[in-house]
């Protein structure tokens, strides 16, 4: 029997302390049984005090103890493991949660290190009855579910209204998918840790050091089948360059515009799985709205997205050297670049506006659109929020799973108990 519904795992890190602070405020509405667990019980108390929880139990856990990963995981319904970098951390931790019997989530955009986990725990996963659930944050929740409700909306729209419960890719009629962030950061001055952490900057190295670097600029690095992973590199190649659209300037997604893509193409291919028909891929193409493409102003815009263009198509080119120099490279990185315990301030946190749209085509010009948005630093407070409430939803449906196994977070996340969970991260979907 199971005495707790979430364990935040390195609660002690300033993403886990936000989780933390999440759950301590929803718990009186939700009754969810929590706690925190870390290496040191005195930071571990320093936290709960902190968020105003002094009560909630801690679990002393060691990363590089077994034993002590799979007592935590017996004793919980959902694991949040915020003990990055996730290339080191993640694989231990779920296989801990598979033989205990609980979910796993966590905010990994570490393509290399998500696609082992897919390849090698998804069907124990399954056998286990849990869920696992990677890169839950910022990266890719809002974009994955604004994906996957545009395509059911023009799948509906191409039906004459009949409901329909796919995506894109998932037997459906729609081709193709475009997805727009847009960014309003604070009008105060911003340092480099206040917009890009250095726990992300430090993923990027950890990506680069990695002996499967090479899947990281693959859009089908999550999708298992053979013929449909082929069939989403011919459909949606990465496209690392700015764009105009609409008078608009559309740049590469920042920080990393590799991540979201191939956990949209999962989810599709999932659906198509689960309805036992030939995964067709949707063309996406994803992109960060960067100001407008006229004038003086359009030159400096289109400018600053060709260099920001220039620098990711940079680091996926690193991904393909030897791999001595690539490790002497990510070695250099990690000295020279803001480290993973630097973040924003606190006046960094607050102020920002975010949002996440997405536009479904089919095949005979039915459309379908959907949004997702919110406030707060989106890589730091809105991210802690969304994934606190993943491992709500996970909890919650932990007797009577509907689907198993290593998942998405728009399959989790979907439907409209999934959206009153956001709502109350400052999350809203339309």
């Amino acid at each position: 029997m199971k005495d707790l519904d979430v364990v935040v795992l390195g609660a002690t890190g300033l993403t886990g302390r936000l989780v933390a602070a999440h759950l301590a405020g929803r718990a009186p509405e939700t009754a969810v049984r929590w706690a925190v667990a870390g290496r040191s019980p005195q930071r571990l108390a320093d936290v709960l005090t902190e968020v105003g929880a002094p009560t909630t139990p801690s679990l002393v856990v060691d990363l590089g103890d077994e034993e002590a990963l799979r007592l935590m995981a017996s004793r919980t319904h959902v694991v949040l493991n915020l003990a990055g970098p996730y290339s080191r951390t993640a694989s231990a931790v779920v296989a801990a949660c598979v033989a205990g019997g609980s979910s796993y989530a966590d905010l990994s955009g570490e393509v290399p290190a998500v696609a082992r986990l897919v390849r090698r725990r998804h069907e124990p996963a399954r056998r286990a009855g849990v869920r696992v659930v990677p890169v839950s944050g910022y990266e890719a929740l809002p974009a994955d579910l604004a994906v996957l409700l545009a395509a059911q909306r023009a799948e509906q729209a191409s039906r004459g209204g009949a409901a329909v419960d796919d995506g894109p890719g998932a037997g459906g009629d729609v081709t193709a998918v475009a997805v727009t962030f847009r960014t309003t950061p604070p009008s105060r001055r911003l340092g480099l840790t206040d917009a890009v952490s250095g726990g992300t900057l430090q993923s990027l190295v950890e990506v680069l050091a990695d002996d499967d670097a090479r899947r990281a600029g693959d859009p089908a690095a999550l999708v298992v089948d053979h013929r449909a992973a082929a069939a989403v590199r011919r459909t949606s190649p990465l496209a690392l360059r700015p764009r105009v659209v609409g008078g608009r300037v559309v740049g590469p997604v920042v920080p990393a515009a590799f991540i979201d893509p191939p956990v949209l193409h999962r989810t599709a291919a999932l659906l198509a799985e689960e309805r036992g028909e030939e995964h067709r891929p949707a063309a996406l193409a994803e992109g960060a709205d960067m100001g407008p493409a006229g004038g003086t102003v359009g030159a400096v815009v289109l400018a600053a997205a060709g260099a920001g263009a220039l620098l990711q198509r940079g680091v996926l080119a690193a991904t393909h050297l030897p791999g001595p120099l690539r490790r002497g490279l990510a070695g250099l990185l990690a000295r020279v670049l803001p480290g993973s315990g630097e973040g924003p301030s606190a006046d960094a946190m607050t102020g920002w506006r975010w949002q996440v749209r997405a536009e479904a085509l089919a095949a005979d010009g039915a459309r379908g659109t959907a949004v997702v948005e919110g406030v707060d630093h989106p890589g730091y407070a809105a991210t802690a929020r969304m994934l606190a409430e993943v491992g709500l939803r996970l909890a919650a449906t932990a007797d009577d799973p509907p689907r198993t196994g290593c998942l998405t977070p728009a399959l989790v996340m979907a439907g409209p108990d999934g959206a009153a969970g956001l709502a109350a991260a400052g999350v809203h979907v339309s």
